[in-house]
């Protein structure tokens, strides 16, 4: 009987190394390069921590109203309310001024884009990829041809935030955490209200992405969820206008974009209002002048509440446009969309990454493995394009590229069974995945130079404005203005010396009060505002102003 002879073992399958940087890489490299990424963050927000804009004095005046328990005057249709209860409960707790609060909301800025790196970092760990790391830091600091307006007193930067935390819940944990994830679709709405036709579009795009039964339950339980927070604002909201309301913002601004209306303010309406009456000026010519009833509780209440003052708009100078001018703003819309805000990030992020980690299978997976993560990546396009609908601003697209970004970061970068179809050395690959950063950088050098300018310019305003208080004698007491001229390029002064702007010679009427000699011009003033103001500014579009005080009664 013959002997079997035995078969020779099978050699060992060798498992394929990981790239030699990657457990170094996410272990120490990379929590310094986040880290150094912070550091810009927090340097930049030092810089514009006295920066303003227009829409953030109505948001800092709404949390005013919060740290005096003004209910009323912080319900309204047109600001969102996370920002100015997170504002107003922080500065009522630590005895807050105006120049303080405009650099808590600085503040706050900068912990959410922090918080927001620290969801990068520990997303890209957990995947085990330093790809997705450098990615999505790069399109951080991309997401609108740059980083989102850190500088602006605004909600964006936290909606940024809440949107990355959203996408981590969706593409990683996918969507079966419905507490948490219901929980930040519905701060999207407190954040912004004006983005819940895009909490409606998420709804169905999800239902339709649903494996099975119980994955359609926890998307409608995460829903139910997000209705609940949104309930917080949508009750008080619709108790004061007296029937079911999400907000005014999409209906207003329809109204001043695509209806072209003039009256969104009495800088540029043409039209008429109930708060606008006629008076003769010495040399026999009509001015037109506003006066503002609800005065002592904003800046400038035209802007402060955009809602009520659309309310007493009695003639509208727009109309609507036709299909054809419709569809030709559309198209001016995308275009500055796609080949402005979006292109730096696609050229120097996405497309780089994708060509790395391309592989066979990748665009199958979208439907199988990586349907999640291909959900988020909808969704974030669908945010990025609904602004091409209305109106568009960097800062508005940024969350939602940001959200169109880590879905295809987490798509492509996610360990794949199959192997990447690149064969560039370990240096190119590095040189790939550095072109996004030395973008990044590119686009935040300007910012940090208009930071450390700004910064000068805004010691010097401050320096005069108190100088102005000073010499009225009021205390820390509100100081009653009028302008004459366009109010939106002062209002950043007005709320630093805690003024209320009373009233207003419009601009298409100011050329002819500025025309009279001093002593007409100084007599008609009081006659309009004596009673109503004790500092005149004369103002125009960069922001200068001449002052006026009025004779004290």
């Amino acid at each position: 009987m013959t002997k079997r002879r035995a078969r020779p073992a099978a050699p060992a399958p060798v498992a394929a190394p990981p790239p030699p940087d990657t457990t170094r890489f996410l272990r120490w490299e990379g929590p310094l390069f986040v880290g150094i990424a912070a550091v810009l963050v927090i340097a930049l927000g030092y810089l514009s921590r006295k920066a303003m804009n227009p829409d953030g004095v109505s948001y800092l005046d709404l949390a005013d109203a919060v740290r005096r328990g003004d209910w009323t005057h912080l319900v309204q249709g047109y600001w969102s309310p996370l920002l100015p209860l997170i504002a107003g409960a922080a500065g009522g707790v630590l005895g807050l001024g105006h120049s303080a609060s405009i650099a808590l909301v600085h503040g706050i800025n900068v912990d959410a884009a922090i918080i927001a790196l620290g969801i990068l970092f520990v997303w890209a760990r957990r995947i085990e990829s330093p790809t997705m790391l450098v990615g999505s830091v790069a399109a951080f600091f991309l997401a609108s041809a740059g980083m989102p307006r850190l500088e602006a007193v605004t909600p964006d930067i936290i909606l940024f935030a809440v949107m990355i935390a959203l996408s981590y819940e969706l593409a990683f944990h996918h969507g079966r955490r419905s507490l948490v994830t219901g929980i930040l679709l519905g701060a999207a709405y407190l954040v912004k209200t004006s983005c819940w036709p895009w909490l409606v579009v998420t709804l169905v795009v999800r239902l339709f992405a649903a494996r099975d039964r119980d994955a359609r339950t926890l998307v409608l339980r995460s829903t139910g969820i997000s209705l609940i927070v949104m309930a917080l604002w949508i009750v008080p909201l619709s108790i004061k206008s007296g029937r079911p309301t999400l907000g005014s913002s999409g209906r207003l601004n329809y109204s001043w974009y695509i209806d072209a209306n003039t009256s969104r303010l009495p800088d540029v309406d043409l039209g008429g209002n109930g708060a606008y009456r006629e008076v003769r000026a010495p040399n026999n010519q009509l001015v037109t002048v506003a006066t503002f009833n609800d005065a002592a509780y904003w800046t400038y209440q035209p802007w402060g509440d955009p809602t009520s003052w659309a309310q007493q708009v009695t003639t509208e100078t727009g109309g609507s446009p036709t299909v054809v001018a419709l569809i030709a703003y559309w198209l001016r819309q995308s275009g500055r969309i796609i080949g402005l805000w979006l292109l730096p990030m696609v050229v120097t992020v996405l497309l780089p990454i994708w060509y790395l980690r391309r592989r066979d299978g990748l665009w199958r997976d979208a439907l199988g493995t990586d349907r999640d993560a291909a959900v988020v990546t909808v969704l974030g396009t669908v945010g990025v394009l609904q602004f091409a609908a209305i109106h568009a601003e960097p800062r508005l697209i940024a969350p939602f590229a940001m959200m169109l970004a880590l879905g295809a970061l987490q798509w492509w970068c996610r360990p794949a069974a199959v192997p990447m179809t690149t064969r560039l050395p370990r240096s190119g690959q590095l040189a790939m995945m550095s072109i996004g950063l030395v973008a990044g950088v590119a686009f935040a050098v300007p910012k940090f130079v208009e930071g450390v300018t700004s910064a000068a310019r805004l010691d010097v305003v401050t320096e005069k404005l108190e100088e102005v208080r000073a010499r009225l004698g009021t205390g820390d007491a509100p100081i009653d203005v009028a302008i004459v001229g366009p109010a939106a390029p002062v209002l950043s002064a007005a709320y630093l010396i805690g003024a209320h702007i009373t009233g207003q010679v419009l601009p298409r009427s100011a050329r002819i009060v500025e025309s009279l000699p001093t002593e007409q011009k100084s007599a008609l003033l009081t006659q309009l505002f004596g009673s109503r103001a004790v500092l005149v500014w004369e103002s125009q579009d960069d922001g200068a102003m001449q002052m006026l005080l009025l004779p004290r009664s």
